[in-house]
C-alpha cells in the first residue's frame, strides 16, 4: 500500500487538488477495504456520524487513513528541518538580537531604537520565510485530506452505509490531524535551542 500512496501523492506536491487518477485509485483502495469496515463496525458495534479521527478509522480496519495521517507528517516535519537547515544563521541572529533587548532592558530600563528595529526586522524576516514553510506543510495535509475523503467515499458505495434494526454506519470522513508546529512561528523559534530570550524580548517591546 505504501508504493500505491506514494504514486498517488507524487504528482500533487505543490498542488491541493488530485488530479483524476489519483481520485479514482483512492476510490478503488476504498471500495476493496469496504467489507473489512463494515465486519469491524458490525463486531465492535461501531455508530460513527460525525468525522472520525484517525485512530478510529485505523481501529476499523482502514489502515490507508494511517498511512496518509504519517506521511502528511513526515513530510511536514521534513520541512521543519529543511527551514532550520537554511535558516540557521537568522536563528540566530534573531536570538543575539533578543539577548541584547534583554539587556539593555534589564540595565538601563529601555531599549534603543537601533536594537529594537533590528530586532523586528529579523524577526519579520524569520515570519516571512516561516510562513512559506507553512503554506507548504498546509498543502500536504489538504492533499491528505483530499486522499482520505476519495478513500472515504469508496468505503460508503459498498454496503457500509446500511440502515435498518441493528444497522450500523461508518459516516463521517476521518480528519487528518495537522502539525501543531505550525500554529505559531514567535512560539515556535523560542522552543529552539539556544531561544530561550526571545518571548522575553517579546514581551519587553510590546
Amino acid at each position: 500500500m505504501r508504493m500505491i500512496l506514494e504514486d498517488m501523492v507524487e504528482d500533487a506536491a505543490d498542488s491541493t487538488t488530485l488530479t483524476d487518477r489519483q481520485r479514482k485509485a483512492a476510490m478503488r483502495l476504498g471500495k476493496r477495504a469496504s467489507r473489512r469496515i463494515w465486519k469491524q463496525a458490525v463486531a465492535s458495534k461501531t455508530l460513527i456520524t460525525e468525522p472520525m479521527t484517525v485512530s478510529a478509522a485505523s481501529a476499523l480496519g482502514a489502515a490507508f487513513v494511517a498511512e496518509v495521517q504519517a506521511r502528511a507528517d513526515a513530510e511536514s516535519a521534513a520541512m521543519f528541518q529543511n527551514l532550520l537547515e537554511h535558516k540557521g544563521a537568522l536563528v540566530k541572529a534573531i536570538n543575539r538580537e533578543a539577548a541584547e533587548v534583554v539587556r539593555e532592558h534589564d540595565t538601563n530600563g529601555a531599549v534603543t531604537a537601533r536594537t529594537r528595529i533590528r530586532f523586528t526586522e529579523l524577526l519579520a524576516a524569520w515570519r516571512v520565510d516561516f510562513a512559506t514553510f507553512q503554506e507548504a506543510s498546509r498543502v500536504r495535509f489538504a492533499v491528505a485530506s483530499q486522499l482520505t475523503a476519495c478513500y472515504w467515499e469508496g468505503v460508503l458505495r459498498r454496503r457500509v452505509r446500511r440502515r435498518g434494526r441493528g444497522a450500523v454506519t461508518v459516516g463521517g470522513v476521518p480528519v487528518m490531524e495537522g502539525a501543531g508546529r505550525w500554529d505559531d512561528p514567535d512560539r515556535l523559534l523560542s522552543t529552539l535551542e539556544g531561544s530561550s530570550p526571545i518571548l522575553r524580548a517579546l514581551d519587553i517591546l510590546k
